[in-house]
């Protein structure tokens, strides 16, 4: 798996599909199935690989900052970004280089 190279609003643009069965998501907080705001986030439409990998990532980055704060080294914004990239490419993941193309307003017009 190459990581999630998709912003939020370019995942919903692309996954979201309402003739797929719950608009193709793959979670829902809805007891009789999706709701409004269920489609408006993107982690909603994760494959579980996809949700795995980034619960892993997730874990390991905050396992790290957390040993970094038990060691009393407390990071600048500078050093975390620069951290976080390196973590990322060193474990083999796709790094979305910019704020992302898709902007939220066409997320939230996506059926």
């Amino acid at each position: 798996m190459g990581g999630l190279p998709d912003d939020r609003a370019r995942l919903i643009v692309k996954r979201c599909d309402a003739s797929k069965l719950d608009c193709g998501l793959t979670y829902y907080s809805g007891v009789r199935g999706p709701t409004r705001d269920d489609v408006k986030v993107g982690n909603n439409f994760l494959a579980r690989l996809e949700a795995e990998t980034k619960q892993r990532m997730t874990d390991m980055w905050l396992s790290f900052v957390e040993d970094q704060l038990d060691q009393g080294k407390l990071p600048t914004m500078a050093s975390v970004r620069e951290k976080m990239v390196g973590f990322i490419k060193f474990n083999g993941w796709q790094l979305l280089l910019d704020k992302g193309r898709t902007k939220r307003p066409a997320a939230d017009r996506t059926p």
